[in-house]
């Protein structure tokens, strides 16, 4: 009569030093003709080496298995045990030690040991290799800064690391930063302005009147993007001074169209009486943003979708005009609710 199958066991290879570490302690490990199926077929009995007694493979964490083949000692830890159902093939999920990386392929070994329902009866497969894959992104880039400059001009950009993103990490790969004029940014290739191991860049686009908005994520070298940290304008810090534009000057609106904030930038080539008003579409005042003496010098001011009393406008086009001296300009808005 052919021999029964009944059960199946998994186990990993271990690592060279464990194994050494193992024989070190006088480990013998499991006698492989101990290994047997329990009588229901509920689960492989191992007999232990200590006292000889069986006891469930489900609950061997820790059960050693070394084996000798050719002369050479190789140590497996049991990981699981699978029914024999009369299948064409088997699966099981068995974790690995640690994830491939770029200075190591992580590669693991198992062997399937075939139990049959005659007691000390089993069956060795061939060794088989594999490795995991990382599925776990770097952890999200942190204190997301930026520091404005007018000489040479342009935007300061700083982040710290958090531990799974950190470049000494093994399989961190870069960082990518995005920008976008709109608050809501769409990660992807059409606003990457920056990839690159080091945790800061010099944005020599930005300008006090150009509104950016900034994100940046961590990579690893699988692919695993972490989240994103953001920074908008209202975070930019920096100590020094614009120089006063030649000529006096109103920029577009940003966002546009916006909701409920936009900014407003402008610059004043000589000190004055200024003006910064918000019209309807009918030319009705809704509300006055500036009325004061200011000196030369680059400026922005927000608005936040509310007329003069604090109440808040509905949507549609609105006109913003700033008069500076004999300067004096208009441009259109939209806001969306």
């Amino acid at each position: 009569m052919a021999p029964v199958i009944n059960q199946y066991s998994l186990w990993r290879m271990l690592p060279e030093k464990e194994l050494q570490s193992l024989l070190a302690r006088g480990e013998k490990g499991v006698d492989p003709a101990a290994l047997f199926a329990s009588r229901d077929g509920s689960a492989p009995l191992i007999a232990s080496v200590a006292d000889g007694q069986p006891r469930p493979a489900a609950d061997g964490a820790g059960i050693y298995y070394i084996s000798s083949a050719a002369g050479t000692a190789a140590g497996w830890e049991f990981m699981t045990y699978v029914d024999a159902t009369n299948s064409n093939t088997y699966s099981s999920y068995v974790p690995t030690l640690f994830d491939s990386t770029a200075s190591d392929p992580g590669v693991h070994y198992f062997m399937v040991m075939a139990h049959g329902t005659e007691q000390f009866t089993f069956w060795e497969s061939q060794p088989e290799s594999g490795c995991s894959v990382d599925n776990i992104a770097p952890d999200q880039p942190e204190s997301f800064s930026g520091e404005q400059s007018y000489n040479p001009e342009g935007l300061y950009l700083h982040w710290g690391a958090g531990g799974l993103s950190a470049p000494a990490s093994d399989d961190f790969s870069h960082y990518t930063l995005y920008r976008s004029a709109l608050p809501d940014i769409e990660p992807g290739p059409g606003n990457i302005i920056y990839q690159g191991a080091d945790a800061e860049y010099f944005d020599d686009e930005w300008r006090w009147d150009n509104i950016f908005y900034y994100l940046v994520s961590a990579f690893d070298i699988h692919g695993n993007e972490s989240g994103l940290a953001y920074l908008g304008p209202e975070a930019i810090t920096g100590s020094e001074t614009p120089e006063a534009p030649a000529a006096s000057y109103l920029a577009q609106n940003a966002p546009n169209p916006f909701n409920p904030l936009t900014t407003i930038s402008f610059g004043l080539s000589d000190r004055g009486r200024v003006t910064l008003s918000v019209y309807d579409v009918t030319g009705r005042l809704v509300r006055v943003l500036i009325d004061e003496d200011r000196a030369a010098g680059r400026y922005r001011e927000t608005w936040d979708g509310r007329g003069a009393h604090g109440v808040t406008v509905a949507s549609g086009v609105y006109f913003y005009r700033l008069r500076a001296g004999t300067f004096s300009e208009t441009r259109k808005m939209i806001l969306i609710r």
